[in-house]
């Protein structure tokens, strides 16, 4: 417990006033995903999903989603990523990188999986903003590995 209250106190004093300022979103995801369904041919299917997302001071982010893919096996994924946010002198517009891991769940699962990715968010006002996202990422599978891209859109609210 002191080690845990040491670590705020230092980490308090480094960031002051910056570790309140923070927001938090939630919302819905919705896109397209291209995946390895079989061993051989990648298949397109729809990504649904919901998102939870923790902006911090310093234009980074700790999120998590938990997306249903449509492809053969109907594969769920649980990922948690961090985002770097770019500054841009466009209002409204916010670019950034990401990247994370996840887990995926499909038959003989779960399987371990990492993903990079670049989007965009764009604010409608104070309290919505419209996420644009592409990510390619490998799950593990065993000895074997399959590739993945998806590209989605969505809505976050500020709350």
């Amino acid at each position: 417990m002191k080690k845990y209250l040491l670590t705020i106190f230092v980490l308090s004093l480094f960031l002051g006033g910056e570790l309140f300022s923070q927001t938090v979103y939630y919302g819905a995801r919705l896109g397209l995903s291209l995946a390895r369904a079989d061993e051989t041919t990648p298949k397109l299917g729809l990504q649904v999903g919901g998102l939870l997302e923790y902006v911090a001071p310093f234009n980074l982010s700790i999120g998590s989603e938990f997306n249903f893919n449509t492809q053969k096996g109907n594969p769920i994924e649980l990922a948690l990523q961090l985002k770097y946010y770019f500054e841009t002198n466009i209002r409204g517009l916010k670019p950034y990188f990401l990247v994370g891991g996840d887990l995926w769940f499909f038959e003989g699962g779960p399987y371990a999986g990492g993903k990079i990715g670049a989007g965009m968010d764009m604010q409608l006002s104070r309290y919505f903003v419209i996420p644009l996202d592409f990510q390619v990422g490998q799950v593990f599978i065993g000895d074997d590995t399959a590739n993945y891209f998806a590209g989605t859109t969505g809505i976050k609210f500020f709350f």
